[in-house]
This record gives structure tokens, C-alpha cells and sequence, in this order.
């Protein structure tokens, strides 16, 4: 997991700061050419069900979300798709569902953040993507957009924002069940079960 930090008011001292916060943690800081300042915050390596445990993770994303960015992306192993196919499924079908109003509802949670209740802005905002700009990365790894392909992960960025643990959870969970649909027979109708 991945969290950009764009901040105008971030400064060297902060970044110090909170490298001692995860000291014990599996985190490291770099700083990220995508973004004019800050740096990500890189989980690296866990699984799933470790993220959702890590006690320091709600703190932290309660902390960024008063900075000017919180983006949270997730990346998954390609090893987690049984092959290319399952790979365009998972792709096809991700857009299906969070661009689904019903699912999209769902995902939303109807957080809102005070600054953003008079526009009705919710955290969760999906981003578009190109199905076909993506599906050739699987074999030339590259980066379109919300997905940034390497020999070994997938960089997922299904939503501008994710800032509370809440919301996390549901975002890996939701991450999960399309993956396993994606190696799997399953029906439609055991996905929408799965979901609901």
C-alpha cells in the first residue's frame, strides 16, 4: 500500500517526524517524481489481512487527511492472477462495479468530508481508465493512468481518495472479492452475493 502525501505545508522536520512513527512499522518514505512535493508513505511487503491489522494505519490516515493529499493506492502481485485473461477480467469488471451506481453507493459509505458537503464531493471518487490503453501493459509492463504495471505488481488506483480505515477496509475487501471472481467460474450472481 501506498499513500502520496502532497502537501504544500510539508517540511523536513515533519518527514523525520514521522519516519520515527513507523520505526517499527513496514514502512519506508520516498519521494515521488509524480507529485511537485511530499512523498509516499510505502507499505511494503504485506498481505492483505496485514494491512487491515496494522493498528497504526487508521492513525495515520486520520493524521494525512488533514493534508492537502491523502491519495491511497494499492498494489497487488501479478501473482495474484492465474493468467493474462483473468488479469482483463479483473479489469473489466472492476470498472463495472465501481461505476455502478448500486456499488458505487455502497463504496461511498456517505462519508463526507466537512469541506466538501456544500459541493457533496464524496471521499470516494472513481477514475476512468481505458480498457484497451491497459490491457496490452499485462505483456510490456507500463503505466496508464490508474495503473502502473511492473514485472511484479499491479498498481491499482481505483479511487482519488481514501482517507479513513473504514473506507480501507472496504476498498481491499472490494480488491479481494474481484480477484477471486477473476481467477474463478463464478457467476455474476455469486459476485453480487460476494459484494453484498
Amino acid at each position: 500500500m501506498e499513500i502520496d502525501w502532497d502537501d504544500p505545508e510539508l517540511d523536513e522536520d515533519m518527514r523525520v517526524g514521522l519516519a520515527g512513527f513507523f520505526e517499527t512499522k513496514p514502512a519506508y518514505f520516498v519521494h515521488d517524481g509524480s507529485l511537485e512535493r511530499g512523498f509516499e508513505v510505502v507499505f511494503h511487503p504485506l498481505e492483505a489481512q496485514q494491512i487491515l491489522n496494522m493498528d497504526c494505519v487508521p492513525h495515520f490516515l486520520k493524521f494525512v487527511s488533514r493534508t492537502g493529499c491523502a491519495g491511497t493506492h494499492i498494489h497487488i502481485s501479478r501473482g495474484a492472477f492465474r493468467d493474462k485473461e483473468a488479469f482483463l477480467k479483473f479489469l473489466r469488471t472492476t470498472k463495472l462495479v465501481i461505476t455502478h451506481p448500486r456499488y458505487l453507493r455502497k463504496l461511498m459509505l456517505r462519508d463526507l468530508d466537512q469541506r466538501n458537503v456544500r459541493t457533496g464531493r464524496y471521499y470516494f471518487r472513481p477514475i476512468e481508465w481505458d480498457l484497451e490503453e491497459v490491457a496490452d501493459k499485462w505483456e510490456v509492463p507500463d503505466r496508464y493512468h490508474w495503473v502502473n504495471i511492473t514485472d511484479n505488481t499491479v498498481e491499482c488506483r481505483f479511487f482519488e481518495e481514501v482517507r479513513t480505515n473504514k473506507q480501507l477496509r472496504t476498498y481491499i475487501k472490494l480488491l479481494e472479492i474481484l480477484i477471486e471472481y477473476a481467477n474463478s467460474d463464478q457467476t455474476r450472481q455469486e459476485l453480487t452475493e460476494a459484494i453484498d
